[in-house]
């Protein structure tokens, strides 16, 4: 057996792997997050493979080959220090911390970086001075300079003692193109990515054509900028940078702040400032940053005045703006000099909605956004990649194309599930059958807010349909409730609808079968009024489009949903209390429906309430 992998292993946020299996064509995937419960994980991956094995039920020892492919260059060349990653995790341990929530508050008031010297901390969590000894000072004293190709090699030929161990690494913008290139529909795409940084890059772009990937252009990332301004150095961290001085938290609450632009008025200094930040080189066909504009702009002292005499709405729609009419024209320009009307999307950048629709709406109609579009995602690119390198051709992993649904986590039989369920007090279940759907429709019918736990878990940061909290979309109170009494976040966030495929061009005014919910459509104004809960505030929804070969149990929900309302619509939003990560395992999901106020849960076959 080999196994090929793709792991994104050294990063500060969001590690994650994608495993393939060839001779089964298999693939599994998730990020370290949905097994740690702590957001944007950057532990090293090791509980995801151990997930795999055990649910794929494949002893280690009897694996012959194993290829690691890896995302980042310059961690697998350079020496970098292996201290922080054991010190998160011996942290957790010593404080016995579940989730992100958890995490804070333990560190709250506690000098992180100096808590190994804090005897009596240690002493009454109930360690012994032999684990003290063995552990803390052995590994946290003294920092680990490994390096990195040498320290994956070690823990995969600790964990597959037989097999031969193969470790490669790959340029990280380059794993972004692979990942959207085979999770798209097209034979031919011009391909773009765009993040924060990555290998001393922020945006990439390449054609493929002929089953050739030609690079066209590389837009730099500025570090003089990083220097001096902090994690400001490309078009991406600029607008985290505004997510911080907002009051959010980066990379993670940019959702926020595209969420909140839609209340604004981006005609202000804020933006006109911005754009003359970044220019479009029509030569070098790529984005060139000015950095003693951008280091005398984006300064807290040049900002702070323009952030107090605007509003938090009119700012975010001002970095709003810029994103959009920065990035617009540049893609327009590279499809322009590929010839290839499919473009495809990735990188953190990708997951804004509001850009996406600008691009299907004024470039192409022909697009498609990786739904794990941002680092974890890179996990995915680098195992194709290392497929590629290892004597497999286009045509022999084809089939991995046509996987274009990202159900590739771990699922959990109706044995599995009805034996954490007998061991909760709390709840009450019913063994519903397999045919569900009709009373589950009746339940939303009459206002009840539920969740979903079936299936495979989705790769990304989207449920879509099988780790989901799912509502009627007719009342715009259901929006405010889900908001404030189940998700806990701000109200001016939107949900985004599941739409029967057959609503598409019903409901809105142009879209493409995006199954994803990775770009925002228009909805056509008649249907506002009736549907206030799965539009934002301008009109537009973040869709995913459901049909019966992608998902027959929510495709056969929604039809029963249109049966009683006249239409095939729901909201849907991650399965999870806030400031916890969606549920993967059936104690997750109880867990966490016992922690908020949904008033039932279709798991499996079993409906579970509240006793």
């Amino acid at each position: 057996m080999e196994l090929f992998i793709g792991a994104n292993f050294f990063s500060t946020h969001d590690t994650s792997m994608y495993i393939i299996n060839p001779k089964t064509k298999d693939v599994f995937a998730m990020s370290t997050e949905r097994l740690t419960r702590y957001k944007h994980d950057y532990l090293y991956p090791i509980n995801v493979l151990h997930k795999y094995l055990k649910t794929r039920g494949i002893n280690p020892k009897e694996v012959e080959k194993v290829f690691i492919g890896l995302p980042f260059q310059s961690n697998c060349t350079d020496k970098f220090s292996a201290h922080l990653n054991e010190k998160e995790d011996l942290f957790r341990k010593i404080f016995n911390v579940k989730y992100f929530k958890d995490v804070k508050d333990a560190k709250h008031g506690l000098k992180y970086g100096g808590f190994v010297k804090n005897y009596s901390i240690i002493f009454k969590s109930g360690m012994s001075a032999k684990f003290w000894k063995s552990r803390i000072l052995k590994n946290l004293k003294i920092f680990k300079m490994v390096n990195g190709n040498d320290e994956v090699s070690k823990i995969m030929q600790n964990i597959f003692i037989n097999a031969k161990i193969t470790t490669r690494c790959f340029n990280h913008s380059y794993a972004h193109i692979m990942s959207s290139y085979y999770s798209s529909p097209f034979k031919e795409a011009t391909l773009i990515t765009m993040d924060g940084s990555g290998d001393g890059s922020f945006s990439q772009a390449y054609s493929y054509k002929d089953s050739n990937l030609t690079h066209i252009s590389t837009s730099q990332y500025v570090d003089e900028v990083n220097q001096k301004v902090g994690t400001a150095g490309s078009v991406g961290e600029i607008y985290s940078h505004f997510t911080t001085l907002l009051g959010f938290q980066a990379l993670a609450d940019e959702g926020k702040v595209e969420a909140l632009a839609a209340y604004g008025n981006h005609n202000n200094e804020i933006y006109k400032g911005l754009m003359e930040l970044v220019k479009l080189d029509k030569k070098m066909h790529c984005l060139v940053l000015d950095a003693k504009k951008s280091i005398n702009f984006l300064s807290i002292s040049s900002l702070k005045p323009l952030l107090e005499k605007y509003s938090k709405e009119d700012a975010s729609a001002a970095v709003q703006k810029f994103l959009e009419d920065v990035t617009i024209p540049y893609f327009k320009h590279i499809v322009n000099i590929t010839g290839i009307n499919n473009l495809c999307l990735s990188g953190g950048v990708a997951a804004n909605v509001i850009m996406n629709l600008k691009a299907f709406e004024e470039i192409t109609p022909n697009i498609h956004v990786i739904p794990a579009m941002g680092d974890e995602g890179t996990a995915e690119g680098v195992a194709i990649a290392l497929m590629l390198d290892n004597g497999y051709s286009h045509n022999d992993i084809h089939w991995i194309k046509d996987m274009h649904m990202p159900y590739f986590g771990s699922s959990y039989s109706d044995e599995e599930i009805q034996k954490t369920l007998k061991k909760s007090s709390q709840i009450s279940y019913i063994d519903q059958g397999l045919n569900w759907h009709s009373y589950i429709a009746k339940l939303l019918n009459e206002g009840k807010i539920g969740a979903l736990f079936q299936g495979k878990m989705e790769w990304g940061p989207r449920s879509l349909g099988n780790r989901s909290i799912i509502a009627l979309a007719n009342d715009n109170d259901t929006r405010v409730k889900m908001n404030k009494e189940i998700k806990k976040r701000p109200e001016f966030q939107p949900f985004c609808p599941s739409i029967l495929i057959d609503e598409k061009d019903r409901l809105f005014e142009s879209s493409y079968e995006n199954t994803h919910m990775t770009c925002a459509f228009r909805m056509k104004k008649k249907f506002l009024k009736d549907l206030p809960s799965a539009v934002h505030i301008d009109g537009t929804a973040r869709v995913q489009f459901v049909s019966k070969n992608d998902n027959q149990n929510y495709y056969t929900l929604l039809q029963e949903v249109k049966k009683l309302t006249g239409y095939g619509v729901l909201i849907n939003t991650s399965f999870n209390k806030h400031g916890r990560t969606i549920v993967e395992t059936p104690q997750d999901a109880i867990d966490d429906f016992i922690d908020t106020d949904l008033n039932f849960m279709m798991i499996g076959k079993f409906l579970v309430t509240r006793k």
